[in-house]
């Protein structure tokens, strides 16, 4: 009976620790993002507007110090850049984490570079992205603002 008692114990302690999504600590909460777009291809072969129409950017910092980006799309989805591969790098930042740089590398090429700025209470995420592809998708090249929190 007490070793039932104890491995009760275990189990409901472990089921207590806390998540590392749940001891993240959001540095920036960023809306609908606007930009341009260029695509390597035939028919697309030009600058283009490029938006997200509904959906938040939000970045994360780690219970280890280290960050990561986080997509919340329409439809409420919400994904980790590491759920796809993405490496996160921070690059620079402020003490309190009010600006900072992150580039996330993927495999096969894609980088996303994530730059928040803020500039007289005014909170900015400029985002670009660079993706290099083989097969039917094509290059592209774009670069987004949105307003942060």
């Amino acid at each position: 009976m007490i070793l039932n008692f104890k491995s009760g114990l275990l189990f409901f302690g472990l089921a207590m620790l806390p998540t590392e999504a749940a001891m993240a600590r959001i540095v920036a909460d960023c809306g609908v993002s606007n930009g341009k777009a260029y695509y390597a291809h035939p028919d697309r072969n030009r600058w283009q507007d490029d938006q997200t129409s509904e959906g938040r950017t939000i970045v994360d910092v780690l219970p280890d110090g280290t960050a990561t980006v986080i997509v919340r799309n329409a439809f409420e989805v919400t994904s980790d850049v590491r759920d796809f591969g993405g490496k996160p790098l921070v690059l620079s930042r402020s003490a309190d984490w009010s600006e900072f740089t992150i580039v996330v590398a993927y495999e096969g090429g894609t980088v996303e570079t994530y730059l928040l700025t803020d500039k007289g209470g005014f909170r900015s995420m400029l985002m670009t992205v660079t993706r290099h592809s083989a097969g039917p998708v094509p290059p592209k090249v774009s670069a987004y603002v949105a307003r942060c929190e």
